[in-house]
C-alpha cells in the first residue's frame, strides 16, 4: 500500500471515529473464527499472527477509573476500518482516548512533524509524544493516546500545566496498556 492510500484510509479512519464519536456508537467490530476443517488449515491458522485486540480490550472500565476516577464511563467503542479501533473513557476528572492499529504506520503517518514532538524512551519498541498524543509501537501494531484533566478554559501556566498533567496520564496509561498488547 502506497503512503497516499495509506494516508487517506488513516484519515477516513479518524472522520469515522470522530463522526462515531458524536453519535455515541457501540459496535464492537469483532467477529469469530471458525475451526479449520483440516490438519493442513489448522497449520496455516497457527502460523498467522495473534488476533489485534480492540482498543476496549485494553482500555477497560477498570484501567479507566484508576486514572480518571470512578464514574469513567465509555463513550465509544468503534471500529472506524479495518485496521483500526478506537475505545474512549470520559469523566468529570478528565477522559482518555485510545487508537490502536494494526500496523505502525496507520497511528504513525503525517504525525511525525507535529511541534513539539518528542522521542519518549523506554516506552514499547517506539514512543513519540506531542501536546496532541502519545504514540507507542510495540512490533508492527500501533497505539495512540490523547489524554486530558478535567475540562476547562487554560491559560498561559495553567495551560502548560494541563499539557504537561495530560502528557503524563498518557504516560502512565500506556505503561498499563503495553502489556496487554
Amino acid at each position: 500500500m502506497n503512503d497516499t492510500a495509506k494516508t487517506l484510509l488513516r484519515i477516513a479512519g479518524l472522520a469515522t471515529a470522530i463522526a462515531l464519536a458524536g453519535c455515541g456508537s457501540s459496535s464492537n467490530g469483532t467477529a469469530t473464527a471458525s475451526a479449520a476443517p483440516d490438519a493442513a488449515a489448522s497449520n496455516v491458522a497457527a502460523a498467522a499472527p495473534a488476533a489485534m485486540p480492540h482498543a476496549c480490550d485494553l482500555l477497560t472500565a477498570e484501567v479507566a477509573k484508576q486514572f480518571i476516577g470512578p464514574s469513567a464511563t465509555r463513550t465509544m467503542k468503534a471500529q472506524p476500518n479495518a485496521h483500526m479501533t478506537h475505545c474512549h473513557y470520559r469523566s468529570s476528572a478528565g477522559s482518555i482516548d485510545v487508537m490502536l492499529g494494526d500496523e505502525w504506520d496507520y497511528i504513525n503517518e503525517g504525525q511525525e512533524h507535529v511541534p513539539g514532538e518528542k522521542p519518549v524512551a523506554g516506552l514499547g519498541d517506539e514512543a513519540h509524544i506531542n501536546t496532541m498524543s502519545l504514540r507507542v509501537r510495540k512490533g508492527t501494531r500501533g497505539m495512540e493516546i490523547s489524554a486530558t484533566g478535567a475540562a476547562g478554559d487554560y491559560y498561559g501556566a495553567a495551560a502548560d500545566a494541563e499539557t504537561a498533567h495530560g502528557q503524563a496520564l498518557e504516560m502512565k496509561v500506556a505503561k498499563a496498556l503495553l502489556p496487554r498488547l
